[in-house]
């Protein structure tokens, strides 16, 4: 016993089988993540390193040439490519395209993780390139207050609530001083006391810590010894005492009751230089970026995003605003809704077609099952392979739609052919369905092989199309399997004891008995003069090829997502 012969026989397994697919599919569709782009890695490295107030020289001979020996082991390194800023400095990794990005991620830890940089520098910071990484949203903080102020209340509250959002991976603050300490000397008061801006340095380092100072052992008792020496506050940093000038001890009797550090500059609680700055609607504030977790739908975070915006309106302190600057989803959540409605109107247009030419009613709502049970039974396999609902897997479900009714289209009319012969409803499936099994399962293998091949490309290219591939393959697989399985024994539950055929059915064959005499003299006319065929079919062919060239491409269609970038560059040594 066949597949065919199966669900004919045993039609609520066919029932079952579509109804799994459907309901199934539906609920690997709900969990599905949605992105603008697939979640790739591109074999791509940066890493970068900053030292504060060091010049763009400092920084190339003392950060990024070292990081470059150490990076010239790394293996299938296509390009390295180095830039350097005041303070800051980058160095990127082109890897071979089959390279395993996560690999190389490991191996340049390692050759960086003894790497000896200079005393205050921070170790590298080494990422890996995925348009998925990058910001979703990003949000825009103000205050009448004081910028400090703002940034505090930022750093200890808000951006936790943001955090706490299921499925954000990172919130980050940008456009903003950070809060740091300063020390303003005062020269006069220096000369006065022969003093420098190293000894004040000196004092800070030595005396501004907190250490492990040893334990204290009384009889049975051990007791922990810690050196609390880090000051808590601005006041406590200006009493820090000066203890040497110039490497020489000052000693008591030259100062009295001691030199402190508020007896030559003033201490603050401020922040560090600007070197970056946000301003929103022409007032100073604080950009704050907004990331997902890998594969998570960013559509419905941005929803819960803006839901908790608003929630945090009422308890803003006075003169606090927080707005939404710019919502990368609202671009791919119009896709996705355009997507979804040309599926729509797809299959829609997919059942008029076959109801004009097939003429039955029953017919049509045969091929309409098959659409649904083919499709939305794809999104069982997105979901297993870790896919997303992308620009590229809906671009194939939208393709998918035409092609998925193929095979039972065929089915189908070989079965109404072999009813009208006088076979019964069952008799006719099994008989229609087996004859044109071989061309049906042909048919979509010849599918497949145009488009299973694109999984192989090689590239940036490839890795975007995988999925492309995979789910227009896996559509076109899984139509096959309905139209052998429920196809047939939809006809045979569907058609009635007899072939009738109505009026719209005799119009329809008289329409198309024109048509076909009307391709018959055509035909007849193209075979007399077959050489002339031939030359107008070739010259046609060239003409297309030559007209590729002037056919603009690109990667992906150029698309309007409502909001401006400006670029601008300033002379070197230009103020903030």
């Amino acid at each position: 016993m066949n597949l065919i012969s199966l669900s004919i026989r045993r039609p609520v397994f066919a029932w079952v089988l579509m109804s799994g697919l459907i309901i199934i599919g539906a609920v690997c569709a709900g969990k599905l993540g949605i992105s603008q782009l697939p979640d790739i890695d591109f074999p791509v490295l940066s890493i970068s390193v900053s030292y504060e107030g060091a010049s763009p020289e400092v920084v190339e001979s003392e950060l990024i040439e070292p990081i470059e020996e150490r990076l010239l082991g790394i293996e299938g390194v296509s390009q390295m490519r180095s830039q350097v800023r005041q303070g800051t400095g980058s160095v990127t990794l082109d890897l071979d395209i089959k390279r395993n990005v996560d690999i190389a991620l490991q191996e340049t830890q390692a050759a960086l993780s003894q790497l000896r940089l200079p005393l205050g520098v921070d170790p590298p910071v080494i990422r890996k390139q995925n348009p998925e990484d990058q910001p979703f949203m990003f949000l825009g903080v103000t205050s009448k207050g004081p910028v400090r102020d703002m940034y505090n209340w930022i750093d200890s509250f808000l951006l936790d609530q943001f955090r706490l959002i299921d499925g954000i991976g990172e919130v980050s603050i940008s456009g903003y001083p950070e809060r740091n300490l300063r020390i303003w000397p005062d020269p006069d008061k220096l000369k006065a006391l022969e003093l420098t801006v190293a000894d004040i340095v000196n004092a800070v380092q030595s005396q501004h810590l907190e250490s492990a100072a040893g334990q204290f052992i009384n009889g049975r008792q051990e007791l922990r010894v810690r050196w609390l020496g880090e000051a808590a506050s601005p006041e406590a940093v200006g009493d820090i005492l000066l203890l040497r000038r110039g490497g020489e001890v000052i000693y008591r009797q030259e100062t009295g009751a001691g030199l402190r550090i508020k007896d030559v500059a003033r201490v603050e609680d401020g922040l560090s230089d600007v070197r970056r700055t946000a301003r929103i609607n022409g007032v100073d504030g604080v950009g704050i970026g907004v990331r997902k977790q890998r594969g998570e739908n960013e559509v419905e975070l941005a929803k819960r995003v803006r839901k908790k915006v608003a929630e945090l309106k009422p308890l803003l302190p006075e003169g606090y605003d927080v707005r939404i600057n710019v919502d990368m989803t609202k671009p791919t959540e119009a896709v996705v809704h355009t997507t979804y409605e040309k599926l729509i109107f797809a299959a829609i247009v997919t059942i008029v077609v076959c109801f004009l030419f097939l003429g039955s009613w029953q017919a049509a709502l045969n091929i309409l099952f098959s659409i649904p049970t083919s499709i939305v039974g794809t999104f069982i396999i997105v979901y297993f392979a870790g896919f997303t609902l992308n620009l590229f897997s809906l671009l194939a479900l939208t393709l998918a739609i035409s092609i998925v009714v193929d095979d039972a289209i065929m089915l189908l009319e070989n079965i109404v052919r072999h009813q009208r012969m006088g076979k019964n409803a069952a008799q006719a499936a099994y008989d229609g369905a087996m004859e044109i099994l071989p061309a049906a399962t042909a048919a979509t293998l010849a599918v497949v092989a145009v488009f299973l091949p694109v999984i192989f490309m090689d590239g940036v290219i490839g890795k975007f199309f995988f999925q492309f591939g995979v789910v227009m393959s896996a559509a076109v697989l899984l139509s096959l399997v309905e139209a052998v399985t429920i196809t047939p024994m939809r006809a045979a539950a569907l058609m009635g004891t007899e072939a009738k055929t109505n009026r719209f059915e005799h119009w329809l064959e008289g329409l198309f008995g024109r048509v076909d005499a009307s391709y018959a003299k055509g035909l007849a006319a193209t075979l007399r003069f077959p050489t002339l065929v031939v030359v107008l079919s070739v010259a046609g062919f060239a003409l297309s090829l030559f007209l590729v060239k002037g056919v603009r491409q690109e990667f992906v269609p150029l698309q309007d997502q409502n909001f401006i970038v400006v670029n601008g560059q300033t002379a070197p040594g230009s103020s903030l």
